[in-house]
């Protein structure tokens, strides 16, 4: 299934308190202290000390302390909650978030422009590494905005913590689907990709479908370190095969260009996910 490629992974870190202020004089009337909060699937779970719990709308007005960057924090509002279009079950929301500005003391947009020009994000249990590998860490809450690899991946269906339709663990798809959207090639964390690029997604196990798009052609397979066969790099002015061949020469050794195709692509145990793409090559210079 096509989708428009984001280069940018914007995760934030650990949650490391939450204020429920703002909230409606209702909601406050006699109000418990906060006894855990915590993230079910994608959605902000907030735990009483009177056994209540607090998720999506209930939570605007609430402001939350993150941790980044070792010993720094900064504080986040939750501005608005409504429920992500994209997710068939209905249980994911979507969070407006404001972000407080130290120097002005001012609140700003915690997220860029996302798809269909919004800005929000969501909460996901886990972490990214600097080599852009995704952790599972219970008790850690990271905030991804739906611009970022990692909210795009769990849009399209390979959720992190959930089984697929045969019963097998999605956290190796995911993963496969972070370093593709973001064309890491070598599983170090460098992305080789342009905001807005369109990309074809499919895999082995149904999630997303090969579309029938003629201008597209095959680039790659993908496993959870990076990639594992490449046909050809999403945008050879901006980085090429020869690159690829000198930066990780054993990772792809004997699958670099024409001896990656689609169909011997499809014979890699380890290929999980598979993309096409433009191919820009000898069309330096052109926008995608």
């Amino acid at each position: 299934m096509p989708f428009p490629n984001i280069n940018c992974l914007q995760i934030f870190a650990l949650v490391t308190c939450l204020f429920l202020v703002g909230l409606p004089a209702s909601a406050r009337m006699a109000y418990p202290q906060v006894a855990a909060v915590r993230v079910a699937g994608a959605h902000l779970d907030v735990a009483l000390s009177d056994g209540r719990h607090l998720t999506g709308r209930d939570l605007i007005g609430a402001e939350l302390t993150i941790g980044y960057a070792g010993d720094h924090e900064a504080q986040v509002k939750i501005n608005g909650a409504e429920h992500d279009p994209e997710d068939p079950r209905g249980e994911r929301w979507l969070y407006h978030l404001l972000l407080k500005y130290r120097k002005t003391g001012h609140w700003q947009e915690f997220c860029d422009l996302g798809p269909k020009g919004r800005r929000l994000g969501f909460p996901v249990e886990g972490r990214i590494t600097a080599d852009g590998a995704y952790e599972p860490a219970d008790g850690q809450i990271s905030f991804t905005c739906t611009g970022g690899a990692l909210a795009k991946c769990i849009r399209m269906g390979y959720l992190p913590w959930a089984k697929n339709a045969a019963g097998g663990a999605m956290l190796d798809h995911f993963r496969a689907c972070l370093r593709m959207v973001r064309a890491d090639y070598c599983g170090d964390g460098r992305p080789h990709t342009r905001d807005g690029t369109l990309i074809n997604i499919y895999d082995r196990i149904g999630v997303q479908k090969r579309d029938p798009f003629p201008e597209l052609v095959f680039e790659a397979a993908w496993g959870p370190d990076g990639a594992v066969c490449v046909r050809k790099t999403r945008i050879d002015a901006h980085w090429t095969l020869d690159d690829l061949r000198a930066t990780c020469p054993r990772r792809i050794a004997g699958r670099i260009g024409p001896a990656c195709s689609q169909s011997a692509a499809s014979s890699l145990p380890n290929a999980l996910i598979f993309n096409d793409s433009r191919d820009t090559r000898g069309a330096k210079g052109v926008a995608q």
